[in-house]
């Protein structure tokens, strides 16, 4: 089948009106493999009814298939087909029913159709008399197939069970004939609605014991973790359902079933009695259960209301309601059914408690303050422990009474994911018992750094040593307790370096007067210079020192005191330095004309000739470059 097949053309046509469409979308619709074998199978299998386009929600093209689509809520083109012939090119337009309806609505459509015009049209004998021999039936059977389809499909989609009734029902009414028909025509008619019936039975019967055998306790054996709302939820929907399926059972073309096998006393009456009664045992238990259950599931949602400072107080309550749904309801009274009601109470309160704590938060909280989180941990534990006091006391209870039946299943089964849970924030609590441990094994280690950095700086007699030390364990220095046993040893390092700034201006005091202290070799005015100079770096050393120390932020105090003494200092030494150029400047001119009258060369003792190297010369020139 390819794109050109003439029997796409109603199709095509009626699809580009209906989503408005390109031509060049269409053809590379039609051009996929996928969709040429779904259009082909439609065509070419009588067997396949309806075929259903519709817009694809993720991409906006087309989609395709010959089951209506699911949760689709924009329109839906529905082709059906009237006959079970092939489709051909000549028969296509009259075989073919198109029709657009919303996606919602497909399956209601095709029921509808089927229900109020197809099937009463071929029933009525005045219309089927005018078409050919065999085709009303055909058509009729084509149809009840067609609305079982949609009628079984629906019923799945909205969680319900429907069952179908036997095609030869149809059949038989569409000849009028009767049960006491004993012409060779009604025998043959009634052996094969008889087996028809009793096909149908076996289906109902398969249908109905797939459903009745569900239990609330499947989620929990596949290791999920339900909530009540589950167990009230699939009781309520049991319940509608067992409805859906009783009415049904209850219905006329379900009493001509029961007509039939029951005159031909068919083997399958017992079974269909047997089903008749089951359903009714399952309508009681699931309304006995719906309506005790109720009471319990208004005490959870009060309690979901409530805030958690609150559950602790009303545990009492919830299971008293527990106990009562026990001893009230003989449907819920077995061990399998209670416990896993009290589990999914547990997964409950599990979901709170974590909503309650907030895993990121919690943890978040223990690294920078974890008082109150551990506080609200503790009162989670409080909470569940609560619940758990509650249901040994309600087992007490039931002991006592003796009337009833005792909870005698194992505890661990109702609170294994509790007690995980609880383990777990225990282990959250335990926290701060090692997080205390964890600090003592800190202050002492701390205390034994003191004592060995206090020897360390003991035995520091200037403030280089001292920066050194503060430069290699600063990391440390800046713990607030190791920094307070050691702030008198820091002190004295600031006591230090005021004293080798004190000693600086001394030393400037007492050699100032002094050139030839200052050098013997060296011009006084270049090596008084050359002095200066040392002793500034020689305060510079000592301020940079302290700013290494400034750097622990001591607020000792001493920190103006010590800029003041640096900056004395530096005023001296360059007070110091402008004076000697001063003096040295006012010489400058009787210093060059005394040069510049010595003869270069001169004779010399032996009476050869030289160059003028006498020392009073080369001192002045020297002196002249230094300055």
């Amino acid at each position: 089948m390819d794109a050109r097949d003439e029997r796409l053309d109603p199709v095509r046509s009626f699809t580009l009106t209906s989503f408005r469409l390109e031509e060049e979308r269409w053809r590379r619709f039609v051009s996929e493999e996928e969709n040429q074998v779904i259009f082909s199978s439609f065509f070419n299998t009588p067997d396949y009814k309806n075929l259903f386009l519709c817009r694809d929600p993720e991409d906006g093209g087309l989609s395709i298939g010959l089951d209506p689509p699911q949760n689709v809520q924009t329109k839906v083109v529905c082709v059906s087909r009237a006959g079970r012939e092939v489709i051909t090119r000549e028969n296509v337009q009259k075989i073919l029913v198109i029709q657009e309806v919303e996606g919602e609505d497909a399956k209601s459509f095709i029921i509808a159709v089927s229900e109020e015009v197809t099937c009463p049209l071929l029933i009525n004998p005045e219309t089927s008399r005018r078409w050919a021999v065999g085709l009303p039936e055909e058509a009729l059977r084509s149809t009840e197939q067609q609305r079982n389809e949609a009628l079984v499909m629906e019923a799945q989609m909205e969680g319900g069970t429907f069952l179908t009734y036997p095609e030869a029902l149809h059949e038989d009414q569409l000849h009028g004939n009767t049960y006491t028909d004993d012409t060779e025509e009604g025998k043959l008619s009634h052996t094969k609605l008889l087996h028809s019936c009793d096909s149908t039975i076996t289906e109902w019967v398969k249908l109905v014991s797939n459903f009745l055998q569900q239990d609330s306790s499947q989620p929990v054996l596949d290791g999920l973790d339900p909530l009540p709302s589950d167990e009230f939820n699939f009781w309520r929907t049991r319940l509608k359902n067992l409805h859906l399926i009783q009415q049904q059972l209850r219905s006329s073309r379900a009493q001509q079933v029961v007509s039939v096998v029951q005159r031909a006393d068919s083997v399958y009456w017992s079974s269909l009695r047997d089903l008749y009664s089951e359903v009714q045992e399952g309508l009681d238990e699931a309304q006995d259960l719906t309506v005790n259950l109720d009471p319990v599931q208004e005490k959870l949602e009060q309690l979901e209301r409530m805030d958690y400072l609150q559950l602790g107080d009303n545990m009492a309550a919830l299971m008293e309601e527990v106990r009562q749904v026990w001893i009230r309801s003989e449907f819920y009274r077995r061990p399998c059914r209670v416990v896993v009601l009290l589990q999914e109470i547990c997964n409950l309160f599990i979901q709170m408690s974590r909503r309650f704590l907030n895993e990121e938060e919690v943890m978040a909280g223990l690294g920078s303050d974890p008082g109150p989180r551990l506080d609200d941990v503790t009162l989670v534990i409080w909470t569940l422990q609560t619940l758990k006091e509650e249901y040994r006391w309600c087992r007490t209870q039931l002991e006592q009474d003796g009337d009833t039946h005792n909870w005698d299943f194992p505890s661990n089964l109702v609170f294994f994911n509790l007690d995980h849970f609880l383990l777990h924030l225990q282990s959250i609590q335990s926290f701060q018992l090692h997080l205390n441990h964890f600090w003592v094994q800190v202050s002492d280690l701390e205390r034994r750094l003191v004592s060995v950095l206090s020897r360390a700086f003991e035995d520091c007699c200037a403030s280089s040593s001292g920066a050194k030390l503060v430069k290699m364990f600063g990391f440390l220095l800046d713990r607030p307790l190791i920094q307070d046993q050691l702030r008198p040893h820091l002190t004295r390092l600031e006591e230090l370096v005021l004293e080798e700034l004190d000693q600086t201006e001394l030393l400037f005091y007492s050699q100032r007067e002094e050139p030839n202290a200052f050098s013997r070799v060296t011009p006084s005015a270049a090596a008084g210079l050359c002095w200066t100079q040392q002793l500034r770096l020689r305060a510079e050393n000592s301020l940079d020192h302290y700013r290494t120390l400034q750097q622990l932020d001591l607020d000792s105090g001493a920190s103006q005191l010590i800029l003041q003494r640096f900056q004395q200092i530096v005023d001296l030494l360059q007070d110091f330095t402008d004076r000697g150029r001063s003096s040295w400047s006012c010489l400058l001119d009787s210093d060059c004309e005394f040069i510049l009258k010595q003869p270069l060369i001169q004779n010399n003792q032996q009476g050869m000739l030289g160059v003028n190297c006498s020392h009073k010369v080369s001192h002045k020139k020297t002196q002249q470059e230094a300055v």
